[in-house]
């Protein structure tokens, strides 16, 4: 026995006894399993007190829900002032069903679960105030990556923007060399790079760290020769001098590639770098020690590339929801809350059956689980990223271009504000338990079962008795600072109460320290004792301080916080994401350090920058760690070890009575078997179950019984007992008490067990109990404990010498034969005992009602399969009929295509026009899918319909074709695809050429940045080429400027068949100054002629883009072409660019011959103002594409 604890012991036997005899302490070990376990252990408490025998155990270890009731007695016994009282006490818990605070038990024990609509509100009210305040938490911290990424965009995004022309092919703009290869393989790859998330540049960093790292691991030898190593060194830099010199001329004269040999200079400079930071460690380190850092090292990069590739993930999906789904942003937002509230349900039933689930079944199950967390998790935070990249990236994209200052601007305001939040309240550490639900479950625990100690919100005695119903003196609802106590005042044992050891997992997923703990069981014991003393791991006891040594109460909810991030051996990263969207936060994070209880070499002062952030995405991911750091992460004490006697085997207790209250429906003993697994490999402690030796004669065997007659349907056992051989030598028993029903039990628990099958081994979620489940699990534990007699606990734990053998694994049934004087059994008697024996734990009522009832629930659920089916089958055969009627639709259409190709009549138009229409109507009206766009034909027949439809004069048009050409019509699949200019695209632009110029952002900037003349004067400086600045054409070569058919400029007079009018003069050189044109044209025809405009065009001082082809975009688009103009037109938004509208005129020949028009078509926005649209003429009549 620990020092600390036999002070505590002999403290607690003098005052109840007067001297300490020096016996080993016994030890009863009231086990985890919520209510449930709370309530039965009471009833094993009333018996043991009936008995006196509770006062005889000189320890009582808690674990989760037995530490409700373990914690209810200690604020008892601490509350006695003398010997007497504690005796007192244990009088009135042998009577605790007229006690006072038995009455108050029966009324408020199940006081944790909200009751009554005023109730469920409040506690609805906090859980969502709670679940807020963490989803704040997680998104600022969402935010802070998100706009990490954003500024790693607009950076890249711009650079490359600037770098890269796409104004003209080849690129006129920025060089002109004679061979253009190089210049072509750039674009190649800057076409290839932007298909890529732009994070995943970053790569090349751990790419050329992994190949030092290598080149380094290699370069080690067990015999230094720092010679030989400055001879490679000088070897690589020769080599690297080499290529240097004979990579050009391989480019000159042998067509060589152009990267070859700056690869090899960097793969030498690899090699370079290696051999010297080799030279440089291999002073102070062994070649084992050196291999070993490279090795670690080679993983950490490794690691960093996963982290790099993931963010990049992030940043693209993060980009599709905020510019390719937008309208839908809000919609995934909302399903992922529903989700949330979904996990709110399902995961506390997943975590309830943990221990149930056997081999591969439980650890798929929980994988899946943690495979949907981590899913869950990676799309929250991309919906986060989303919302930032709408607010900071989307406002790039103008009407006007590209406008990359808005995005800076408002990037920096946006995490002014948010990093302002985090870096001022981010040493609030404390917020992490706050918005838990810590506190809500420490309040019900504290007001529910220390209540019961308080005699001011009794109104009288605790123990007094109590006669009727009589409302308390302060209603459970409200708070009284007396039901709580310190837990350094915290003293049952002072006046002989036993010492209460409340049991705590410290979450350990990792150590940073790289020490050796159990990666297995990523957790390790805590043990609270009275007056603040604690034992963390395998430390000796210290004696907790100040406000770091908590309360009763909290230590007591802390104790039981079954469903949090941290599970112990079955924390996993998913599981942790789920509970923290969940809501399911019940750990504590705990401060060892500022209790003074903090393990040494554990790293006591953290940074505080963000440490609220930085703990709660520790926490959203599961990742502790423990005993290396002063913050722990505390959780339920079971998720260490669940039965509460570990805690007493290391105090090597004579006698150990373990109430296993665990919820195991199939008898399977997991707790225990991890409490034997642990006490060997921790302890040195063996334990070995018995069973009662056939023939033995002793009053009490025949409630003992093996481990499989506790599980068996024909036995009455439900006590089973084993030996323990400590690491000193000694030895000591174990009692384990096993809930089950018996044949002999009252009647009300026969009936509720009839219509509760899983009684008494319901699962932990269920704590919701009424009224006829807490008085059954409670008169259970007392049945129970009727067994445990004062003689019979004595002689268990002197060893009980020739009652029981070894348990060989055999089920047998034991019961008393009655022994006749010379020792031998009557026939009848052994009859009589093997009838009991072969007796069934359940009544003949209670097995016919639970096959009623697994018929009952097989019939409902294939009622619920068979409608889902059934609906199923439906949702088929509606989706069957609207493809069939798709189709039919179609191929109507087709047809009537076919007759307007080949009549020459206004009535196949008609025909058609009015097929569109119906087509149209029935199947993509009111926002429903665009049917047209799942045929790639369709584009073409809806404009070749509208083409024919207006050659005909308005006043002589079919109704069906009027009907068709109004664009009002309100059939949108049927119009013609008007894409924003500018429209938001990853990387800014698009830099394949698939995309037309209005909508691929162009034309912002006039010049190259400087970086492209420094590649261009690098290209000459190596011959590779005449380099030669591209101009736009001559004078000379500039199109002869239109005639105007009015007067001639300022004489008003007609010119005359034999006068031409004289040109007009030059426009000045900057009339487009600030001017975006873009160039609209069907099909490649007339392409050459207008790209012959753009040189000339740009030296006036316009942008324009790259030429759009709005055929090939609106069949990309899966939507019918504009309808253009007939004639070469220049479209205006505002009156002030008719000057560069009539300049661009005059320096280009209209390519149909037909005169030029300018129009005026005002649209709302000051960005568009100085866009200037012209639109050529289709070419080839209606076929034309």
């Amino acid at each position: 026995m620990d020092e600390a604890i036999r002070k505590l012991v002999t403290a607690r036997r003098e005052a109840l006894s007067g001297a300490d005899d020096g016996r080993r302490p016994w030890g009863l070990a009231l086990s985890g399993g919520g209510i449930r376990s709370a309530t039965f252990c009471l009833g094993l408490l009333k018996s043991l007190a009936a008995r006196r025998q509770l006062l005889e155990f000189d320890l009582v270890s808690t674990v989760s829900g037995g530490g409700y009731v373990g914690a209810t007695l200690g604020r008892l016994c601490s509350n006695a002032k003398s010997a007497d009282e504690v005796r007192e006490i244990e009088r009135a818990f042998g009577d605790v069903d007229r006690a006072r605070f038995g009455w108050w038990l029966r009324g408020n024990g199940r006081y944790l679960i909200p009751g009554g609509l005023r109730d469920t509100l409040f506690a609805g009210a906090l859980y969502l105030r709670n679940l807020l305040g963490t989803h704040i938490e997680i998104a600022i911290a969402a935010s802070l990556i998100g706009m990490v990424l954003a500024a790693i965009n607009l950076l890249l995004w711009d650079s490359v923007f600037r770098a890269v022309d796409l104004n003209s092919v080849p690129p006129d703009s920025v060089v002109g060399v004679s061979d253009l290869g190089s210049v072509h393989s750039l674009r190649l790859l800057v076409q290839w790079a932007t298909q890529w998330p732009t994070l995943w540049f970053t790569l090349v960093g751990p790419f050329l760290a992994s190949i030092v790292l290598a080149c380094a691991y290699w370069s080690v030898r067990d015999r230094k020769s720092i010679g030989s190593m400055l001879l490679q060194v000088a070897m690589w830099c020769a080599l690297a001098a080499g290529a240097c010199w004979v990579g050009p001329q391989l480019v000159r004269h042998y067509s060589g590639p152009l990267w070859l040999a700056p690869a090899f200079v960097g793969f030498a400079l690899c090699w370079v770098l290696a051999l010297l930071w080799v030279l440089w460690r291999s002073q102070k380190r062994s070649p084992a020690q050196l291999r070993n850092e490279l090795t670690d090292g080679l993983a950490s990069v490794i690691n960093t590339a996963l982290l790099i590739v993931m963010l990049g993930l992030l940043d693209r999906v993060g980009w599709w929801i905020a510019a390719e789904s937008q309208d839908l942003r809000a919609s995934y937002g909302a399903a992922l809350l529903l989700v949330a509230a979904a996990l709110r349900g399902v995961l506390p039933m997943l975590l309830s059956q943990k221990q149930q689930a056997p081999g591969i079944g439980k650890t798929l199950m929980l994988s899946l689980a943690s495979l949907a967390g981590l899913l869950l998790a990676f799309c929250l935070a991309a919906w986060w990223v989303g919302v930032v990249y709408a607010a900071t990236l989307l406002p790039v994209f103008t009407p006007a271009g590209l406008d990359f200052s808005r995005g800076w601007v408002w990037l920096g305001t946006i995490f002014v504000i948010v990093f302002s939040y985090a870096l001022v309240t981010g040493r609030n550490f404390g917020f992490l338990n706050v918005s838990s639900l810590h506190m809500f479950y420490k309040a019900r625990i504290v007001r529910g079962y220390l209540g019961a100690a308080n005699a001011r919100r009794l109104g009288a005695s605790p123990t007094e008795q109590v006669s009727g119903l009589e409302p308390p003196q302060v209603p459970v609802g409200e708070v009284d600072p007396e039901d709580d106590v310190s837990q350094l005042r915290y003293a049952p044992h002072l006046h002989g109460g036993p010492v209460h050891l409340a049991n705590v997992c410290i979450n350990q997923t990792h150590d940073t320290k790289q020490k050796l703990f159990n990666r297995d069981r990523r957790s390790l014991p805590l043990t609270v004792g009275p007056q603040g003393w604690m034992q963390a791991g395998g430390a000796g006891w210290a004696q907790a301080h100040g406000d770091g040594a908590l309360t009763l109460g909290a230590w007591t909810a802390i104790s039981g916080a079954a469903f949090a991030p941290g599970l112990g051996r079955l924390t996993k990263r998913g599981i942790a994401a789920l509970s923290v969207f969940a809501g399911l936060r019940l750990g504590y994070w705990w401060n060892s350090a500022e209790a003074g209880v903090v393990q040494s070499g554990a790293a006591v002062h953290g940074s505080p920058l963000l440490m609220k952030t930085r703990f709660m995405l520790l926490e959203c991911f599961g990742i502790f760690p423990g005993s290396s750091s002063a913050n722990w992460y505390l959780s339920d004490g079971g998720h260490f070890e669940n039965t509460g006697a570990y805690a007493l085997l290391r105090q090597e207790a004579a006698l150990i009575v373990i109430a296993d209250c665990g919820a195991d429906p199939d008898y399977r003993f997991c707790d225990l078997e991890i409490l034997i697994r642990r006490a060997r490999i921790d302890l040195n402690a063996e334990i070995t179950f018995m069973k009662p030796r056939p023939g033995a004669d002793w009053a009490h065997l025949g409630a003992f019984g093996s481990l499989n007659d506790l599980a068996s349907t024909h036995s009455q056992a439900c006590l089973a007992l084993a030996q323990v051989r400590y690491a000193s030598g000694a030895t000591g028993q174990i009692v384990l008490v096993k809930p089950n029903v018996s044949a002999a039990l009252p009647v009300d628990l026969v009936n509720f067990k009839a219509a509760n099958p899983l009684f008494p081994q319901q699962p932990t979620t269920d704590q919701f109990f009424d009224e006829a489940q807490w008085e059954s699990y409670f008169r259970l534990g007392a049945e129970i404990g009727t067994r445990l007699e004062g003689e019979m606990l004595a002689q268990v734990a002197k060893g009980a010498p020739g009652m029981f053998v070894p348990d060989d694994g055999q089920q047998q049934a034991v019961a008393k034969a009655v022994v006749q004087g010379d020792g031998e059994s009557t026939d009848k008697d052994s009859a009589t005992a093997a009838a009991v024996g072969s007796m069934s734990r359940l009544q003949a009522r209670v097995m016919r009602a639970g096959a009623v009832t697994a018929s009952v629930g097989i019939g409902t659920a294939a009622t619920f399969a068979v409608a889902a089916w059934q609906g199923i089958d439906s949702w088929r055969a509606q989706r069957a009929e609207t493809e069939k009627a798709e189709n039919s639709s179609f191929q109507e259409l087709t047809e009537r295509w076919a007759r307007l190709q080949a009549s020459a009549s206004g009535g196949a138009s008609a025909q058609l026009a009015a097929e569109l229409l119906r087509t149209g109507d029935l199947l993509c009206r009111n926002g429903r899918d665009n049917f047209m766009a799942k045929f790639r034909l369709s584009v073409r027949i809806v404009d070749d319909a509208k083409q024919a439809c207006a050659k005909d004069a308005p006043d002589q048009r079919a109704p069906a074709c009027t009907r068709l050409l109004d664009a009002g019509n309100g059939i949108d699949c049927l119009q013609p695809a008007q894409a924003p200019p500018c429209a938001p695209r990853y990387w800014a632009r698009d830099y394949t050429g698939q995309v037309g110029s209005m909508q691929n952002c162009s034309g912002i900037l006039p010049a190259p940045w400087p970086a492209v003349v420094w590649l261009r004067d690098r290209i000459q400086d190596l011959g590779l080429g005449e380099v030669q600045v591209a101009t736009g054409p001559s004078p000379a070569a500039t199109p002869a400027a239109p005639s105007y058919p009015g007067p001639m400029p300022g004489t008003g007079v007609e010119p005359s068949d034999g006068i031409k009018a004289p040109p007009p003069p030059p426009p000045p050189a900057d009339v487009c100054a600030g001017t975006v044109v873009y160039i609209q044209l069907y099909g490649p025809a007339l392409r050459d002629k207008a790209r012959s405009w753009r040189g000339p065009w740009r030296t006036l001082g316009a942008s324009v883009p790259p030429i759009e082809d709005v055929l090939s975009t609106s069949r990309r688009a899966g939507r019918s072409p504009p309808v253009g103009h007939p004639e070469p037109t220049v479209i205006i938004r505002d009156e002030k660019t008719r000057p560069c509208a009539e300049a661009l005129i005059q320096t280009a020949a209209s390519p149909t011959g037909q005169p030029w028009a300018i129009k005026l078509r005002p649209q709302a926005g000051a960005e568009t103002k100085n866009n200037i649209e012209v639109w050529l003429p289709r070419t080839g009549g209606p076929l034309a594409n």
